[in-house]
């Protein structure tokens, strides 16, 4: 394999991971906080007796006062003003910085090595790994990051961020929590990565070489990069649309002021009965489609042009 081929890959990696992150880093605050929101929820819709009172109410109260995309955006923008969308932005530049070297570095190892098209599994098969494995790699690598990247996006965890940095929070998590605490929600977000990341290489690469037959194998650079573009916001899309519980459930985990689940399955049990499956399928969806398809369209085509440049 050659050697400034893989490092220009790492560094297309780690680039436009980075651009993509800044660039929908508001949808990603949006999608934290809207599903962040559970407390008020529970407060002003149980009893004296602790029991949920009339059904509508409730589902009234989760879709239409305090949990509605707009009123998480006036929140947020009542609080911080403009710039609160864009909370988080430090950790998540030092996640996405090695996370996308590490991911695009990987499917390129992967994909030229012992995942190549001549080791005799189906070729959806190494597609699937490849994006598994070099997703899940980045997510265990960055995880204390993105512990760190959650709290600081939630308006609802501001008394317990708004006066630290990146590297005090983490090690007030450590003083309190030890290792354990860095990697609080790891399981929820692994189960969501394998899947999701194996899944969404898969739609990619069939999406990427479907529209170049389709556009009789050009070679042109703008045309790849459009391909590139929309095979990620579509593979991004439908990988997300399938794997979103077990986000929603890692974000409950990781936030400070979400306590009261004992673990992944207790987490993952207790959010419908309390809140209904429509909470756990599709509780900030909107924001999380609209995030990953922009982010994947901007990481994908830059990361292709990157590359293109860098090894000709």
């Amino acid at each position: 394999m050659n050697k400034e081929k893989s490092y220009s890959h790492i560094i297309a990696g780690g680039v436009s991971g980075v651009a993509a992150s800044l660039v929908t880093q508001p949808l990603d605050v949006l999608k934290t906080n809207l599903i962040g929101a559970r407390e008020k929820l529970k407060v002003s819709d149980i009893n004296a007796k602790g029991k949920l009172q009339g059904s509508i109410s409730f589902i009234k109260s989760i879709y239409n006062k305090e949990v509605s995309l707009f009123r998480t955006f006036f929140n947020i923008e009542n609080m911080k003003g403009i710039v609160g969308l864009w909370r988080g932005t430090i950790p998540t530049f030092w996640r996405y910085l090695p996370g996308g070297a590490m991911y695009f570095g990987s499917i390129h190892f992967l994909r030229n090595g012992p995942l190549n098209k001549n080791n005799g599994f189906p070729q959806t098969v190494n597609d699937f790994l490849i994006g598994a494995i070099s997703k899940s790699s980045a997510t265990i690598a960055t995880m204390p990051i993105l512990v760190v990247k959650t709290r600081f996006e939630s308006i609802h965890a501001m008394e317990s961020t708004k006066s630290r940095g990146l590297i005090s929070t983490i090690t007030e998590i450590h003083k309190q929590q030890g290792m354990r605490g860095l990697f609080t929600g790891v399981v929820p977000t692994l189960i969501r990565d394998i899947p999701y990341s194996g899944l969404f290489y898969v739609f990619y690469r069939q999406t990427n070489d479907f529209l170049t037959w389709f556009k009789l194998g050009s070679t042109d650079s703008n045309q790849l990069i459009s391909i590139a573009a929309v095979s990620s916001v579509i593979a991004g899309a439908t990988a997300t649309l399938i794997t979103h519980p077990f986000d929603l459930v890692r974000t409950r985990m990781q936030l400070p002021n979400q306590g009261g689940y004992n673990g992944f399955m207790d987490a993952l049990i207790t959010i419908p009965k309390e809140e209904g499956l429509r909470t756990l399928f599709f509780r900030g969806i909107i924001p999380k489609i609209l995030k990953r398809g922009l982010a994947h369209a901007i990481s994908w085509s830059l990361y292709e042009s990157t590359v293109k440049v860098a090894t000709q």
